[in-house]
């Protein structure tokens, strides 16, 4: 499955199952310093509390394979300020490293640049380097200032 044709859309509250499925995949492979596994159901709720709030934007990714769409990532961010704010991103584990993450990203940097915006934003478990290797090898940098306390801020001039 190499070259893979990634398509991104803004989530509806018909992904929100499939938003909450890749996230609790997902979580054990933050290596968090808290030991945070909300169930299934908890996930659900939030998602679609934060799709429906429009205070969160949500980007989902999907894949074609064999003239079929499956959905296998998403990113969440906010970008009403000068820097938008990724809140999360999570890629179903089996479709690590073919360009999911890249492809999100790359899209939410659009809509903060779109949007007037001229920074992304981010924070990081301290523990997670596989994000922080991810994200700067995106263009993101360490920033002196803590944004949140107890993690590690980013960020990507656009």
């Amino acid at each position: 499955m190499k070259d893979l044709d990634i398509e991104v859309h803004m989530a509806t509250l018909q992904d929100v199952s499939t938003i909450a499925t890749i996230e609790q995949l997902a979580i054990p492979y933050e290596n968090r310093s808290d030991e945070w596994q909300p169930d299934f159901k908890i996930l659900h709720r939030l998602w679609s509390d934060r799709i429906k709030s429009k205070i969160h934007r949500v980007i989902v990714a999907s894949i074609i394979y064999n003239n079929k769409k499956f959905k296998v990532g998403f990113l969440s961010l906010e970008y009403d300020l000068k820097a938008g704010y990724i809140h999360t991103l999570y890629v179903a584990p089996k479709y690590f490293g073919f360009g999911i993450g890249k492809a999100l990203v790359k899209a939410a940097c659009y809509l903060i640049k779109n949007a007037g915006g001229n920074m992304a934003l981010l924070t990081v478990q301290p523990r997670n380097t596989n994000a922080i290797n991810f994200y700067t090898s995106q263009g993101f940098t360490a920033s002196q200032h803590q944004f949140k306390k107890g993690l590690i801020t980013l960020y990507r001039e656009l």
